[in-house]
């Protein structure tokens, strides 16, 4: 995924405001499920559990914020950013049990 990709698929109001959560380490241990999806906390006024997927070759979110209704989210931008930032620096995620994340 490009940023531009990210920015479309966000709009960008939205892309900006997860980089500024993103740049600022809003974004708390970013792991990766066995099935693929991203899950992090996120941090805003709250502790936001975000989950990133590609269904079908298209990207979908979740998260417990009031904004989920109309996905995607800050959060959901803030944690891809951090994920494009690990492969950057050549660095890996965790996997992780869902189970645990809830």
């Amino acid at each position: 995924m490009k940023l531009p990709d990210l920015e479309k698929w966000a709009g960008s109001v939205i892309y900006k405001r997860g980089d500024a959560y993103h740049r600022s380490g809003q974004v708390e241990k970013p792991a990766m499920t066995a099935d693929g999806a991203l899950i992090a906390w996120v941090f805003g006024s709250e502790k936001y559990a975000t989950m990133v997927e590609v269904e079908n070759g298209a990207l979908s979110s979740i998260c417990t914020c009031p904004y989920d209704d109309l996905p995607p989210c800050k959060h959901a931008v803030a944690l891809l950013l951090a994920y494009l930032n690990f492969l950057n620096r050549d660095r890996y995620l965790f996997f992780i049990d869902t189970l645990y994340f809830t």
